[in-house]
């Protein structure tokens, strides 16, 4: 059992540790918000009680040892507390989602010392894994799967035509859709393999092996179940494989080889039997009094105070119509519904018109986020450029220069029909298409100014004959008219200053 010392430093660590979660509360909501309700991120629901689980079991060799406040860990708090600052200014959700948990890595080193920490080493560790990221590895995982299937099609024998994810066979159409990647399984086999590591192994070939394993399994399986749902689909005509059952057969096969790994691990397993024993030895083990760890607890609250402020939305905005050019090439049509239309989260402003140039259409969109806010950020997890029922396709992305100006172009498809889009984020004067030259503009902009308000431009048109034909459009458009005639004014340099609509 443990000492009463030992409840006194439990009491301490959580009592910090609370501090912690409720001086960064906008992080720790937003935190738990994406494991709670985003699907891909549902396995760290039941981490933290798993590392609780691991520390239980060895509490009878934590027994033996004694904990002691360890004035050095403050040291590593203080950079933690830092970094989470860092995601503050830079807007940076991972880097705070992380800060979280190193935090209380931190705060475990002090109120237990490095005896006690190297213990719980792992549990400790395992927290990492709840941290949400990860969603960008959908896009070439569906590419991946979609290629992986079409080749299994190909030594099958079985008659299809492919175009990028759609695959056609005889009984329809076939879409291999975002939900098909397999990032879930590919998270829960992973979080699964580094327990399996830990539990299973003592080498550190074994442990790599495995977690190698538990990384390349699920991506062939998840191919497997695409296939199989495909070779169903075609042998019922449709009726089998979809709806309800579609899901079963999906997690039944892929529970199937969960359980096939974690067989694997335990038949190769070199070890007889956990061991939990506790090892006493660690260098440098210098400790100090509880007020310095309760003290170096209120630091969040204090770089709390120092963290960006949210800047206040003006409506004094002039109204703004994309521009005309009537003696050039390029003609403004009537307005009309088109059936693309970007959509960003929180966008306060925006404005769009079609053109035509030659025989081709083209849209443009102009949106200000008067200023960026809570609700209203540039680059927010629900925007994009591809608009409402148009889906990212998982084809090459590049990023250019149109005229000076930066741009990042993407593919988009709805249903047999590709779009090619241009985009661009007006900050400080200058148009940036990378995320990350976007978060350090926007970022001095937060520092020096306490806001940060920014621009989009969006150019697109229809792909007929190919991507290298619809690029062409596009710069001819944009050799006629300037990216900078569809910012809004308020965002460009004046005798005042930049940036006029944020008060």
């Amino acid at each position: 059992m443990l000492g009463n010392q030992f409840y006194k430093h439990i009491a301490v660590f959580i009592g910090a540790v609370s501090i912690m979660l409720l001086a960064w509360g906008e992080t720790t909501a937003h935190f738990f918000n994406l494991i709670w309700n985003v699907d891909t991120f549902s396995h760290g629901l039941i981490i933290p009680f798993v590392s609780v689980w691991l520390i239980w079991m060895r509490r009878e060799a934590l027994s033996t040892l004694e904990p002691v406040f360890w004035v050095p860990g403050m040291l590593a708090f203080v950079l933690v507390s830092l970094a989470w600052l860092g995601s503050q200014v830079l807007e940076i959700y991972v880097v705070g989602h992380i800060s979280l948990i190193a935090g209380i890595q931190a705060l475990a080193l002090m109120c237990f010392g490095p005896v006690i920490y190297r213990n719980i080493l792992f549990p400790s560790l395992f927290l990492f894994l709840m941290v949400p990221f990860g969603e960008q590895l959908i896009p070439p995982l569906q590419n991946m799967t979609a290629q992986m299937a079409i080749f299994m099609l190909d030594v099958l024998g079985v008659e299809y035509e492919a175009d990028g994810v759609l695959i056609t066979l005889s009984s329809g159409i076939y879409e291999v859709a975002r939900a098909c990647a397999g990032i879930k399984f590919l998270f829960t086999c992973l979080v699964t393999g580094v327990l399996l590591a830990n539990l299973c192994y003592k080498s550190w070939k074994g442990r790599v092996i495995i977690v190698l394993v538990s990384a390349i399994l699920p991506v062939f399986a998840n191919a497997l179940r695409v296939l199989g749902i495909l070779l169903i689909s075609e042998a019922t005509d449709q009726e089998f494989a979809k709806g309800v059952d579609h899901i079963v057969y999906g997690w039944g096969f892929l529970s199937f080889i969960l359980i096939i790994l974690i067989s694997l691990a335990y038949k190769f397993s070199d070890v007889e039997q956990v061991d939990f024993t506790a090892n006493p030895s660690v260098p440098f083990t210098y400790s100090g009094r509880g007020d310095w760890v309760i003290a170096a607890s209120i630091l969040p609250i204090i770089l709390f105070m120092f963290a960006p402020k949210e800047a206040v939305k003006s409506n004094d905005v002039s109204s703004f119509d994309l521009p005309d050019c009537i003696s050039c090439k390029a003609r403004k049509l009537p307005s009309r519904l088109n059936s693309y239309q970007p959509t960003f989260v929180g966008v306060d402003y925006e404005a769009s018109a079609s053109y035509r140039i030659l025989a081709d259409n083209i849209y443009a969109y102009s949106g200000m986020y008067c200023s960026m806010r809570k609700g209203h950020r540039l680059r927010a997890y629900q925007g994009s450029s591809g608009g409402k029922n148009w889906s990212f396709a998982p084809e090459s992305i590049r990023q250019f220069y149109v005229a000076g100006d930066n741009f990042l172009e993407e593919v988009y498809r709805l249903g047999n029909r590709r779009r090619l889009v241009w985009t661009s984020y007006f900050v400080d004067n200058k148009f940036l298409s990378s995320n990350v030259d976007v978060k350090l503009a926007t970022a001095k902009e937060r520092l020096f100014y306490g806001k940060s308000a920014v621009g989009i431009v969006v150019f697109s048109t229809e792909i007929v004959d190919s991507s290298d034909d619809a690029r062409e459009t596009l710069s001819k458009f944009l050799s006629t008219l300037s990216p900078s005639d569809f910012v809004w004014s308020e965002l460009k340099y004046s005798v005042e200053g930049p940036n006029k609509c944020v008060e």
